[in-house]
């Protein structure tokens, strides 16, 4: 290389086609402004690490040409600013890993013509780069993420390589590329989700190719692609929604394909149907005769159509109207069908070439009639519309297709397709009468075998193979063409929709699509056997089979299927568990069972014999078994039954389902003895819970086990939970039971301690007394005593009521007389009685009617009111009091439901207090009585005396107020006149009668000192009349 020297501000250099063989750094660095260099043509060989001065500022290397070999592995670390380099037409082979990690910069790399096998370590460190070109070279493969470091890549290229599949791994991570050519390569094979990371693609070309087949997945995802090749390719089939997912498509090129059925064939759905934006189709080249009416449909934005190469002979009616847009048509044709059926077409060409202003072109000469004879060569736009009349077509019919047919698995099938054609037709195209047949929308060829597949169980080939006879009869001027396609042991391969095409000069004609099915010979799996069981029993005939299609399974008892068991609803079919059960077997069941087995590929039967007796087999019972997950289950077939049963099979079931170990199955787990007596679970799991069932069988009789296995998370069986609870319950009862008992004893305790109390010395007695009368049994409530201690100075307390502050005037008056001797006190009883309001109207009438003689007061028409007033004499402190408030009052049984005789009050009041003189109440002094006096002979006098005060009120108010009935005073000595609380009420009642009162006074003469001070019977002045009566004890 020379040196250039005053040449320092050069940017651009170009020797090309020298003999240039090295590349020198001190020429270079002469240059130091230089940005462009071309060495394309010259003799270099190798790219070294000193090739390149540093720094430069080389912005573009050209070096095509050459035979260039060998790339340094550093030879352009000092290129870090080139942005495109080219290397195209060398020896390349292969890339040093890491060559252009320098080269950050780099925006397009053109490596074409090579010989380059490329890896994912090949283009490490061209984040930048934008294009590359790899055409011509050694690429058999696209490896696993090869372009994965190409974060800003547009347009690849990689045409004529030997590139024979495409998947979404090879182009993993381009998801800024917008252009990819692959065209001359050997693509037969596009997975689905190839394109998955390519969404942004907008230019793809596949041409020339190997593509057959291409499915709406194949383009799934495009959705920004407008231009699409896919000529020179084997594409024979499109289907409706191929294009679906590439909506935005404006250019798409087909020609030179094999797609004359889409367009043809009327039975065939619009294939461009999606494409409303595509403005340019080629369809050059693709065999077309014909075009259908609807072969174009959806195609409202179309520009340009190319129908050139193709020898159309008719083109159907309104086949073109919808194509509005439409300014470029080509397409040539010495073969049309000048007759009726043309008239469309020629109309609509006329206007078009009219409107596009074509007229010029000559247009006439692309359009000449083939047929009838007398309009050959005949230009289409010259003729006149009364010569365009209906005839004979020229085209073939079909007179006998294949209809539907199933074959048995390694059977020959031979099909039959017939056709006829003028034989005016085939004189003028002697060589194009012929018959195709398609499989699955792919051409079958004649004598082909390329479809051969080895069957592994039938040890020979499957294959397809085609016939053609042509027979001319004279009669009617007419040629027959009769096609066989014959299949060879045919497999599933084989199986799919085939289709009949006849063709001549004229036309094509297409069968309608006729399906072959291979099946299966029907053979059974399982079969039933000879049952002998008792009456009530239950018969289970087990009969299963398999086959393509699935046989269809049916019972009959003699050839019939109105046998006893079916008729009466006894018979069950359980189609999961390949069985019938006739259940409550009867004597009349019994009989031969024949099972068959029906399918469109064959019918098999196997008989069966049912005995039934009258004597019943011994009930066996379901068994419950519980497991903790983890452990290891065990269950058992075994019965005492089925020892008499001769060479007995098993068969075990879960929740009615056949349950069989298989290498699919989890089978680490579960394990059968020899003859399956036992089922062992190992690591019993929570799905392995269920309904279990064994079948002990021979050819006489069937036993059933059945086994309920619970999987439980812990291992806490149910029985232990239900020991648990009752335990539980037991105790809590037992405890309840205790708390309740020592509650009752501690509150009787509490009971007869304070009965001891009230019957000790100095308690005191309760005594109640009434007037000749028994008092009522409620009014007997043994009586409680409620002590009530106060600090306060007696002279500060309220009297209770009227006969305690006269009775006591002194105490609470704080006179001298309530420190007297203790020994000079007395105690005494007041017993008043109040009547409720309807005793005191009777009151009131008694107190008229009493002159007359009656009786006042009845006894069941009184309540009492007791107080009993007393003073303590052994101690000092206040009086204990309890008060019967008015609340009391009412018959006895009122009285005692509201308030028991146990809320009467005590209080201590002194015998020797003074009468004092009360506003609203006249208080006399009882006067002394006799010690030998009775008890009776008092109570005489009180009853005299009570008359009295009442007839001195006589004179007063009619109106008496809540009158008080009676109040009666005695004295006792309260240690001498207890009696036991305890008693029962007419115990009580009887202590009290006033012959025992008389009693007591005569036991207590000596003892008391007279009644001074006791209260006589006195009236108030406010009209309350009160009878008082004193006893002396």
């Amino acid at each position: 290389m020379p040196v250039f020297v005053g040449l320092t501000s050069l940017k651009q250099l170009s020797l090309a086609h020298n003999r240039i063989q090295r590349i020198s750094s001190e020429s270079l660095a002469a240059l130091p402004k230089l940005k462009s260099l071309d060495l394309s043509k010259n003799y270099l060989h190798a790219i070294e690490s000193d090739y390149f001065p540093s720094p430069n500022r080389l912005l573009h290397l050209i070096l095509n040409g050459n035979e260039i070999s060998n790339i340094g592995e550093n030879a352009f670390e000092n290129l870090s600013n080139l942005q495109d380099i080219e290397l195209n037409n060398n020896h390349l082979t292969t890339l040093p890993g890491g060559v252009f990690k320098s080269m950050g910069k780099l925006r397009k790399l053109s490596l074409n013509n090579n010989q380059l096998e490329i890896n994912w370590s090949t283009f490490r460190g061209l984040t930048s780069l934008q294009k590359l070109f790899l055409k011509s070279n050694n690429i058999r493969i696209l490896q696993d993420g090869v372009f994965h470091v190409m974060q800003s890549i547009e347009t690849i290229e990689l045409d004529h390589n030997g590139i024979s599949s495409l998947s979404r791994q090879g182009l993993f991570n381009l998801t800024k590329l917008r252009h990819l050519s692959l065209s001359n390569n050997s693509i037969s094979r596009i997975e689905v989700d190839t394109w998955e990371f390519t969404q942004s693609l907008m230019s793809l070309d596949l041409s020339y190719n190997n593509i057959s087949e291409f499915k709406p997945q194949h383009l799934e995802c495009l959705q920004r692609l407008k231009y699409l090749n896919l000529a020179h390719n084997k594409i024979q089939y499109l289907m409706e929604n191929t294009f679906d997912c590439v909506k935005n498509l404006e250019d798409l090129n087909l020609r030179r394909n094999k797609l004359s059925w889409i367009i043809e064939d009327p039975g065939a759905g619009p294939p461009f149907k999606s494409l409303r934006k595509l403005k340019k189709l080629d369809l050059y080249g693709n065999n077309l005769k014909q075009i259908n009416s609807k072969s174009l449909s959806g195609l409202s934005s179309l520009e340009s159509l190319n129908l050139g190469g193709n020898a159309l002979a008719s083109i159907q009616m309104a086949a073109f109207d919808h194509l509005t847009h439409l300014q470029k048509l080509t397409f040539k044709s010495l073969n049309f069908i000048c007759d009726c059926e043309i008239v469309g077409f020629k109309r609509w060409l006329t206007k078009h070439l009219q409107a596009t202003a074509q007229q010029t072109t000559a247009p006439s000469s692309q359009a000449v009639c083939g047929y009838p004879e007398h309009l050959l060569d005949r230009e289409l736009l010259s003729l006149q519309q009364n010569e365009l009349i209906c005839g004979e077509t020229p085209k073939p019919k079909i007179s006998h297709e294949p209809s539907n047919q199933l074959a048995v698995k390694g059977a020959n099938i031979t099909m039959e397709c017939r056709a006829t054609s003028p034989r005016a037709a085939s004189f003028s195209a002697t060589d194009e009468l012929k018959i195709k047949w398609r499989h699955d929308n792919r051409n079958v060829k004649e004598k082909d075998r390329s479809l051969s597949i080895v069957s592994p169980s039938l040890g020979t080939a499957s294959y397809a193979t085609t016939d053609t006879q042509i027979y001319n009869d004279p009669s009617n001027n007419h040629t027959t063409i009769i096609g066989y396609l014959r299949l060879f042991n045919v497999t599933y391969e084989l199986a799919g929709k085939y289709q009949c095409v006849v063709s001549n000069a004229f036309g094509t004609t297409y069968s309608q699509k006729f399906k072959i099915s291979i099946g299966i010979h029907p053979s059974f799996l399982q079969i039933p056997s000879n049952l002998t069981i008792d009456s009530g029993d239950t018969a289970r005939l087990v009969c299963s089979a398999t086959g393509d299609p699935t046989p269809v399974i049916a019972l009959q008892k003699f050839g019939a299927s109105d046998f006893p068991a079916a008729t009466e609803r006894r018979l069950q079919v359980l189609r999961e568990e390949n069985a019938f059960v006739i259940t409550n077997a009867k004597t009349t069941d019994s009989g031969i069972y024949t099972c068959t087995a029906e399918s469109p590929a064959g019918e098999i039967k196997v008989n069966a014999t049912l005995s039934v007796n009258d004597k019943p087999q011994p009930y066996i019972p379901t068994i419950t078994k519980e497991i903790a997950v983890g452990k290891s289950s065990v269950l058992e077939c075994l019965s005492e039954f089925a020892f008499e049963l001769n060479q007995p099979h098993r068969e075990w079931y879960k929740d009615n389902k056949p349950f069989h170990i298989t290498p699919t199955f989890d089978s680490d787990r579960f394990y059968f003895t020899a003859e399956k007596e036992l089922l062992i679970i190992v690591n019993t799991q929570s799905a392995d819970s269920g309904h279990y069932r064994c079948e002990i069988t021979d050819n006489s009789k069937t036993y059933t086990m059945q086994m309920d296995l619970i999987v439980v998370k812990e291992y806490f069986s149910q029985r232990i939970i239900i020991i648990g609870v009752v335990l539980v319950t037991l105790t809590c009862i037992v405890v309840g039971s205790l708390v309740v008992w020592i509650i009752l004893f501690y509150q009787k305790r509490k009971l007869c301690a304070s009965a001891g109390q009230r019957n000790g010395p100095g308690s005191g007695s309760r005594v109640a007394a009434a007037q000749d009368s028994i008092l009522d049994q409620t009014q007997m409530t043994t009586l409680n005593r409620t002590y009530i201690r106060s600090n306060r100075d007696p002279c500060q307390q309220r009297p209770r009521s009227l006969a305690a502050l006269e009775l006591n005037s002194g105490r609470y008056q704080c006179d001298d007389d309530i420190n007297q001797s203790m020994v000079e006190q007395r105690s005494c009883l007041i017993v008043s009685t109040t009547p409720n309001y309807a005793n005191q109207l009777l009151m009131q009438r008694g107190i008229r009617d009493g002159r007359n003689g009656q009786k006042i007061l009845r006894d069941d028409e009184e309540d009492l009111t007791l107080e009993y007033l007393g003073l303590n004499t052994s101690h000092d402190t206040d009086a204990q009091q309890d008060h019967l408030s008015s609340k009391d009052s009412g018959t006895g049984s009122d009285a005692a439901n509201k308030r028991s005789l146990e809320d009467f009050s005590v209080t201590i009041m002194s015998a020797h207090a003074s009468t004092p003189t009360t506003s609203g109440s006249v208080l006399k002094s009882k006067p002394k009585t006799s010690p030998t006096k009775t008890a009776a002979e008092d109570e005489n006098e009180i009853f005299k005396a009570d008359t009295n005060a009442i007839d001195q009120h006589e004179d007063g108010d009619d109106i008496i107020a809540s009158p008080m009935l009676g109040l009666s005073l005695y004295a006792i000595e309260a240690n001498n006149t207890t009696f036991n609380n305890n008693r029962s009420p007419s115990h009580n009642k009887e202590f009290i009668r006033t012959p025992s009162m008389q009693s007591i006074s005569d036991n207590m003469n000596t003892s008391v000192p007279p009644t001074e001070n006791c209260l006589e019977p006195l009236t108030s002045s406010t009209q309350r009349h009160t009878n008082t009566h004193m006893v002396d004890i």
